[in-house]
């Protein structure tokens, strides 16, 4: 049983190794003397030399095994002295010495039907990535300076003014200090029209307006055509979510509910949804 278990090992080793190494994989360029050489490698000095030289290590070792477990069988049978149990034992040891090596053999020939490149070791087509990595800032060193607002006319907010007329949080925490936030005309003129929505029956008010507080993936952040907005009293009930949402909807808004809890409840009711662990809280993205 230790025998058959140790050739199916071997069989399978050889069977993973051929597709693993056949990936290009880029490796990076090393140049270095391994502290133990391996057999038939021993001028290896870069990594793709040094695993060619391990996998090559390892097909020997499969047809050595065999012959090293054909050889015992032998020994034992013509020392068997005719007894039954050490013959059945003998008989073994060289038919799983043969199973494993035709295996192997079986492996070979079929992985080469496939396609020959999995039984051609070839890593001289990995590429290398060379570069020097840059040192690490020194400890202590102050950060780079954050952009800042320098006043209602920024490049990068299209044809933005101060918001008004709809209710936002105060700045620093509705957009970024000093202030003031603003969004774009034609977005803002719209978003009015939902605060008298019959559809909306709680109070909500804009939580991230232009300049933005934190990072978005969302572009639109940056030049004043989007906004996030919530519940002032941080409602989060479908219900609820559902009418600010149709309110939304009926004023030309895009609209995605985004949270960090479970989108089941929203999209039952018919609310886009996505879930974000990193989010500050459950808001409406409303571009």
């Amino acid at each position: 049983m230790k025998s058959k278990s140790f050739f199916a090992l071997a069989f399978t080793i050889l069977i993973v190794g051929f597709f693993i190494l056949d990936t290009h994989t880029a490796f990076g360029q090393f140049s270095y003397t391994p502290l133990e050489k391996i057999p038939g490698a021993s001028t290896a000095k870069t990594l793709p030399q040094y695993i060619e030289g391990i996998y090559k290590f390892g097909i020997w070792t499969v047809g050595i095994a065999a012959l090293f477990m054909l050889t015992i069988g032998g020994f034992v049978y013509m020392t068997s002295g005719g007894n039954t149990s050490t013959l059945s034992r003998a008989k073994g040891y060289i038919t799983d010495a043969l199973i494993g090596l035709v295996l192997a053999l079986v492996a070979y020939l079929i992985l080469n039907v496939i396609n020959p490149d999995l039984v051609n070791l070839n890593l001289s087509k990995f590429s290398e990535v060379g570069g020097v990595l840059p040192p690490p800032p020194a400890l202590g060193a102050p950060a780079a300076p954050s952009a800042t607002y320098t006043g209602p006319v920024v490049a990068g907010c299209i044809d933005c003014q101060a918001v008004s007329g709809v209710p936002i949080k105060p700045v620093g925490s509705g957009c970024k200090s000093p202030g003031p936030c603003q969004l774009n005309k034609t977005f803002l003129s719209r978003l009015k029209n939902v605060t008298t929505s019959p559809l909306v029956s709680k109070p909500w008010w804009i939580t991230e307006a232009w300049p933005p507080i934190v990072k978005h993936s969302s572009k639109c952040h940056y030049n004043g055509t989007c906004a996030d907005i919530n519940f002032t009293g941080g409602v989060t009930d479908p219900a609820s979510v559902q009418t600010l949402y149709q309110a939304l909807r009926s004023n030309g808004f895009n609209v995605v509910y985004e949270t960090f809890s479970s989108c089941s409840p929203y999209t039952k009711v018919g609310v886009p949804c996505k879930q974000f662990k990193t989010t500050t809280g459950s808001h409406f993205h409303v571009y």
